[in-house]
C-alpha cells in the first residue's frame, strides 16, 4: 500500500509542476503581446502627427496666399472709390453738457425708434446720405432707397427713424405713412376702434392678416368666428372688420386682431330686435343627432327633434322626407339662450303649422259618428286613437249597454264607431261616447 501511495504522489507533483511552467509560459506571452501593441499605437500616433504638421503648413500658405489676395482687392477698390470719412460718435447727452447748452437756450431733444423727425442732408455718398438730426445733434444715415423725394446738400426734409445700430440712427422719407398706421394702431387698442384687413394665409392655428396694406398682423383661428372653423382656407383672400387687441410677441407680427367681440356685439343688435314667438326665414339646415342646426344671420340656430314635426320621428334619416333641408324654411322661436358665452336661438317647425289638434276639429264636428281604433285597454275604458294621431278615451259610462255587456271581447287595434260627444278647444281634449241621445 505504502508503494501504491508513493507513486501516486510522484504523479501528482510532476502535474503540479508542469501547471506552474504552463503559466509562467503564458504569462511570457502575454507580455510580448503588450509589449507589441504599444510599439504599433505608438507608430500609428507618429503618422497621425506628421499628417497633421503637413495639412498644418499647407493651410497657413493658402491663408497667406488668400490674406494678399484680399488686401489687394481692397486697395483696388478703395482707389475706385471715394474714400470716406470716419464719422464722429457724438454724445451731448451728458449733464454737463445739457447745462452748457441751456445758457444758449438750445435743447436736446431725446428720439427714439418710430419718431418722426427733420433732418438736414449733410453730405452724398455712394449710396446714402449724412443727415443731422435737428434738435438732437446727431448725425444719422439716410439711404437713397429710403427717398421718395430728390433731395440735395443743405435741404431738411421729414424722416423717421427706423433703425439703431452701431450708434447711428438709420432714418427714411418712404416709411413715415408705416409708422403713422402703426402709431394710430396702438391708439386704437385702447379707444377699441375697428379696422379693416385681409386675410393673407393660414398656417399652425394662426391667420395672417394685412391692414392698410402695410403692417403684417396675426388673428388666431379661435378669434376669427364665433363658430367651429372645420375650414380655415375658406376666410383666406377675404376683408373682415377687426379690433386691435394687443402688441404681438411674435417679431413677423406688429399685432394681434380679432372678430369675435365684434361678432358678438352683432348678435346682441340681432337679439335686442328678436323675441320669443317671433317667426323667421331661416335655410341651409344641418341634421345632427338632436335635431337642426342652421345660422341666421351669424347667431348659432337649433330646432330639437321634437320640434320638426307633430309627427314622431324615428330616425334622423326620416327628416329629410319631411323637410327641404336646403330650401328656405319658417321657424318660430321658443328660446333665446345664452351657450358658453355666445348667443343660440332654439326655433320650432311644427308650430308654424297648424296642430294636428285643429286640422282634426277642421274635419270633424260634435255629435258626428267617427270610426276609431282601440289604442289601449284599461279598467276604466278604452285609449282610442284617430286620423291626424289624436287619441281620445272612451269611458265606461259612456259606454252603451250592448258594449257594456261584451265588454271583455273587445281588444287592442279593433276598429270601433264612436260619437264625438264634444271638442274642448282650449285645452284640445275630445269626449267620446256610444250611447245615443234615444237611450
Amino acid at each position: 500500500m505504502k508503494k501504491i501511495k508513493n507513486i501516486f504522489k510522484k504523479k501528482n507533483t510532476k502535474e503540479i509542476k508542469k501547471e506552474e511552467t504552463n503559466k509562467v509560459k503564458k504569462k511570457k506571452i502575454k507580455k510580448e503581446i503588450k509589449v507589441k501593441n504599444i510599439e504599433k499605437i505608438k507608430y500609428k500616433k507618429k503618422k497621425v502627427d506628421l499628417r497633421a504638421n503637413k495639412v498644418e503648413e499647407f493651410e497657413k500658405v493658402n491663408t497667406t496666399i488668400q490674406v494678399e489676395e484680399i488686401n489687394k482687392s481692397k486697395i483696388e477698390n478703395k482707389s475706385k472709390e471715394e474714400p470716406r470719412i470716419r464719422r464722429k460718435k457724438h454724445n451731448f447727452k451728458t449733464k454737463k453738457v445739457q447745462e452748457d447748452l441751456n445758457l444758449f437756450g438750445i435743447d436736446i431733444q431725446d428720439v427714439k425708434i418710430g419718431d418722426k423727425v427733420k433732418v438736414k442732408i449733410i453730405k452724398e455718398e455712394i449710396d446714402s446720405y449724412i443727415v443731422g438730426i435737428v434738435g438732437n445733434y446727431n448725425e444719422a444715415i439716410l439711404k437713397k432707397e429710403e427717398l421718395i423725394d430728390k433731395v440735395s446738400v443743405g435741404q431738411e426734409i421729414d424722416a423717421v427713424i427706423y433703425y439703431y445700430y452701431d450708434h447711428m440712427y438709420h432714418v427714411s422719407q418712404s416709411r413715415i405713412e408705416y409708422f403713422n398706421s402703426l402709431n394710430s394702431l396702438e391708439e386704437k387698442i385702447a379707444t377699441k376702434e375697428v379696422v379693416s384687413a385681409k386675410v393673407l394665409s393660414y398656417k399652425n392655428y394662426n391667420f395672417h392678416v394685412l391692414i392698410d396694406q402695410r403692417v403684417n398682423a396675426m388673428v388666431y383661428i379661435k378669434n376669427i368666428d364665433l363658430s367651429f372653423v372645420n375650414n380655415p382656407n375658406a376666410y383666406v383672400g377675404k376683408t373682415f372688420d377687426f379690433l386691435v387687441i394687443k402688441k404681438s410677441d411674435d417679431k413677423k407680427f406688429k399685432f394681434e386682431l380679432s372678430r369675435v367681440d365684434l361678432l358678438l356685439k352683432e348678435q346682441s343688435d340681432i337679439i335686442e330686435n328678436l323675441a320669443v314667438g317671433d317667426k323667421i326665414e331661416v335655410n341651409n339646415l344641418n341634421v345632427n343627432k338632436g335635431g337642426l342646426d342652421f345660422s341666421y344671420k351669424g347667431l348659432r340656430g337649433f330646432i330639437p327633434m321634437s320640434e320638426i314635426s307633430y309627427h314622431y320621428i324615428n330616425d334622423t334619416n326620416d327628416i329629410k322626407d319631411l323637410i327641404d333641408l336646403d330650401g328656405n324654411q319658417e321657424v318660430e322661436i321658443i328660446e333665446i339662450k345664452k351657450q358658453k358665452s355666445r348667443l343660440e336661438v332654439v326655433c320650432s317647425i311644427k308650430k308654424t303649422k297648424p296642430s294636428l289638434f285643429s286640422q282634426f276639429i277642421e274635419v270633424h264636428k260634435p255629435l258626428e259618428t267617427i270610426e276609431g281604433q282601440i289604442f289601449d285597454v284599461r279598467k276604466y275604458g278604452f285609449i282610442i286613437e284617430f286620423e291626424f294621431h289624436q287619441r281620445a278615451l272612451l269611458h265606461v259610462n259612456e259606454m252603451s249597454q250592448e258594449m257594456s255587456a261584451t265588454i271583455k271581447e273587445y281588444k287592442k287595434n279593433d276598429l270601433i264607431n264612436v260619437i264625438i260627444k264634444d271638442i274642448d278647444i282650449e285645452n284640445e281634449k275630445i269626449s267620446l261616447t256610444t250611447i245615443a241621445e234615444s237611450e
